[in-house]
This record gives C-alpha cells, sequence and structure tokens, in this order.
C-alpha cells in the first residue's frame, strides 16, 4: 500500500513539475470549466424558462439529468484527456501546444464517450440512494423502487459499480503516439 502511494506522490510531484514548465497547460482547466459553465446554461436556462418542472419530476427528469451527466462528464474527461496528452508530450521532451492536447483528445473521443455513458449511468444510479416520491425505475421488468431494502439488498448483488483505473489507461512505457493509436 506503502508503494501506491509513494508512486502517487511521485507523480503529483512530476505533474507539478510539468505544469510550472509549461504554463500553456493551465488552458485546459480554463477550458474545461467555461465550456461546464456553457453547458450548465443550456441545461438550467431552459428548464426555467419553459418550467419543465412545474408538474413534477417525471420521466422527462430523469431523461434530462441523464443527459446532463452524460454531457458534463464529456466536457471534463474530453479536456483532461487533452492536459495529460499534453502533459506526456512535455514528459517526453516535446513541446506541446493546447491544439496538440485538443487533437490527441478528439482522436479518442468514442473512448471519453464510453467512459462518460458509464460516468452519467453510474451518477443515474448513485441516485437512487434519494429516496423517490414519484415515478418508477425498471430495470429487467423490475420497478426497483418498489422493493424492500431487503430485495434490494439481494439485487445489488447483481449489479455493480465498474471503477475505472487511469493510469492503466496511461501506460508511461508508451509514447504518446503508441498510446493514441491502441
Amino acid at each position: 500500500m506503502f508503494e501506491k502511494f509513494s508512486r502517487s506522490w511521485e507523480l503529483m510531484k512530476a505533474s507539478g513539475a510539468v505544469l510550472r514548465s509549461d504554463k500553456e497547460l493551465l488552458v485546459f482547466p480554463v477550458l474545461s470549466g467555461f465550456a461546464t459553465l456553457l453547458l450548465l446554461a443550456t441545461f438550467v436556462l431552459p428548464i426555467f424558462m419553459f418550467q419543465l418542472f412545474a408538474h413534477g419530476n417525471d420521466v422527462l427528469g430523469a431523461i434530462l439529468a441523464f443527459l446532463f451527466y452524460f454531457c458534463s462528464y464529456s466536457v471534463t474527461f474530453f479536456f483532461n484527456s487533452a492536459l495529460v496528452a499534453a502533459a506526456l508530450i512535455r514528459l517526453g521532451g516535446g513541446d506541446p501546444s493546447v491544439s496538440d492536447g485538443l487533437a490527441a483528445a478528439r482522436a479518442k473521443i468514442g473512448p471519453i464517450l464510453g467512459y462518460a455513458a458509464i460516468a452519467a449511468t453510474v451518477g443515474m444510479l448513485l441516485m437512487r440512494l434519494v429516496e423517490a416520491t414519484a415515478g418508477q425505475v425498471l430495470y429487467q421488468g423490475k420497478d426497483l423502487l418498489t422493493l424492500s431494502d431487503t430485495e434490494m439488498m439481494a439485487y445489488r448483488r447483481k449489479i455493480q459499480i465498474i471503477f475505472q483505473n487511469p493510469y492503466a489507461s496511461l501506460n508511461p512505457r508508451f509514447t504518446v503516439g503508441q498510446i493514441l493509436t491502441e
């Protein structure tokens, strides 16, 4: 366990050194923040303007929540991937630009959207931790909201969260080109 902590600490120090040597990389979190605020406005403003939840939270609410989770995770993962790609170029001795990072993230848009879909699904499942007041959550023809605590505990054994390991997907032994083309 101490070895993992030590490796994480070394990775954090290396990341800090890269950011100190290449301030241009700080553009990615700023772009991510702006994109997230724009995304938030595209969801929140129509909800209030058209009073979409004036009659309660129904299927439309669940669909909008999933879409918001999916879009926000997509934005976050996209810019994080761009940052990591640019940092890997820097660690490899190159001189990355913002466009290099964005191009690398665009090249991995399929996996990014896949991870976003997984994260959005987990987000929706975690919402189950808060008791619902109306509606249904159907999975394989069974309404999960009607299950007792004992039944839900038994049912949870059939479903699981898939944890992602970002360090496994970014192997430092490979060049950025190898990672992006695998």
